[in-house]
């Protein structure tokens, strides 16, 4: 059995992963409604019901990045845990026959580099994969979880180039990464005796692009005008209901609170300001859920969700102001079937998003106003998985979405099985 345990942990540790972060396989498969510990671990309201003995950990791998996560009770009865995703930053160089340049460089898939025209030389084509990089640390007392993430995302293309051989020297520079620290809390109580779990985070996002160019005689920074620094507040709770019977129900909700700081100046020569503008928003955005579970018999569970996320977004550039109203919807509905009671689960789950139900834009106190209905695309896609249990202790979770529609059509996944649709997730607990 411990040869078969070691076989198995390698091949899942040697395939290709879709970048799941710490979701299980299972709630992938079933659209969130059902899952595993993977699910909980890091969880500031359910990291309680993990409840490792010695340790719990998990990890899935793909491509060129690392992830993996594990927990334990400390002394005092102080749950821990910690997890990360991540890839190294590539870096290149390049040359030439006349010219010599570096370059480090990132980007959110495939990218070529175009940096500017320079007269006289010649600049070559570098293109680069995906990196980034993310951690999160939890500890748990008594009913409460607190959380520390901090995510680093290459959103768009950077190159810090340099042009050894001009004369003067040409120096180029673009940066757009994105820095987001963030703190959550979570408390798992009773309420009129069911079980609430509110919680509260708070996100702030450094991401704006800034292009740095000194052509020997002068320094001129851009910044975009239309990336920002944002900061989120986010507080929610779930209410779960009394069971009855068969039959689980429960209502969670969220609102987000964003806040959008636009630079002021967005061109600046040798220290100084040459171009600003005056813009700012703010957005409202409340996400409510329903979700149901029903089992039927010992080994099926049918489960369904429902989502109606309404924003609200009031933004200005200088003197014109609009006022945006939204409403999204979309449904999920899984089943779970023990192929062979506590040794193989049967996962599956489809999700249709309505998109864009209603929308309406006021500008100018209301002088002009849009409104659309049904204006955004229908999307639906079909996942299935197995979950096997090698022992009591080891979990190998798997996920597979082999239909994806959307506007322009449905289409199965076959093409890149390996690539993206395909997720395999090894977990141990003692």
């Amino acid at each position: 059995m411990k040869k078969t345990i070691a076989i198995l942990a390698a091949l899942v540790l040697a395939s290709s992963f879709t970048a799941f972060a710490q979701e299980s396989m299972t709630s992938a498969s079933t659209k969130g409604i059902f899952g595993t510990d993977v699910d909980d671990f890091m969880d500031v309201n359910y990291w309680s019901g993990v409840n490792p003995e010695k340790l719990f950990a998990f990890t899935y791998f793909y491509s060129d990045s690392l992830n993996f996560g594990a927990s334990k009770v400390l002394k005092d009865n102080i749950y821990a845990g910690a997890y990360f995703s991540g890839t190294l930053p590539k870096i290149v160089s390049a040359k030439n026959v006349t010219d010599t340049y570096t370059a480090e460089i990132g980007a959110s898939g495939l990218t070529t580099i175009t940096p500017p025209t320079v007269t006289g030389v010649t600049f070559p084509t570098i293109t680069t994969k995906s990196e980034h990089f993310d951690l999160s640390l939890i500890m748990g007392m008594g009913d409460m979880g607190f959380k520390f993430n901090f995510k680093y995302i290459p959103s768009f293309l950077n190159a810090n180039v340099t042009y050894k051989n001009g004369n003067p020297a040409y120096k180029y520079n673009k940066s757009g990464d994105t820095y987001t620290p963030g703190l959550e809390w979570g408390l798992t109580t009773k309420l009129n005796g069911h079980e609430f779990t509110p919680h509260a985070k708070l996100d702030f996002a450094i991401a704006q692009t800034k292009t740095e160019v000194n052509d020997g005689t002068a320094t001129t920074v851009t910044i975009d005008g239309t990336t920002t620094n944002t900061l989120y507040i986010t507080a929610g709770a779930g209410y779960k209901f009394d069971d009855e019977g068969e039959l689980t129900q429960k209502v969670s909700g969220n609102l987000q609170t964003s806040v959008f700081f636009f630079p002021k100046d967005t061109t600046i020569v040798d220290g100084t300001a040459t171009a600003s503008q005056d813009r700012g928003d703010i957005q409202f955005t409340l996400s409510p859920v329903y979700s149901l579970t029903w089992t039927p018999a010992k080994e099926v569970k049918f489960g369904c969700s429902a989502k109606l996320p309404l924003s609200i977004d009031f933004a200005n550039a200088g003197t014109v102001k609009a006022n945006t109203f939204t409403i999204t919807s979309s449904v999920a509905a899984a089943m779970q079937v023990a192929l062979k009671p506590e040794k193989v689960n049967l996962n599956l789950g489809a999700e249709l998003d309505f998109g864009q139900l209603f929308e309406t834009n006021s500008a100018n106190n209301g002088n002009s106003t849009t409104t659309t209905f049904f204006g955004g695309d229908f999307d639906a896609d079909i996942n299935a998985g197995l979950t096997f249990f090698v022992t009591k202790n080891v979990c190998i979770d798997t996920t597979y979405n082999f239909i994806n529609s959307t506007a322009t059509g449905a289409q199965t996944s076959l093409d890149t099985i390996w690539k993206t649709n395909m997720g395999f997730q090894l977990s141990v607990k003692f």
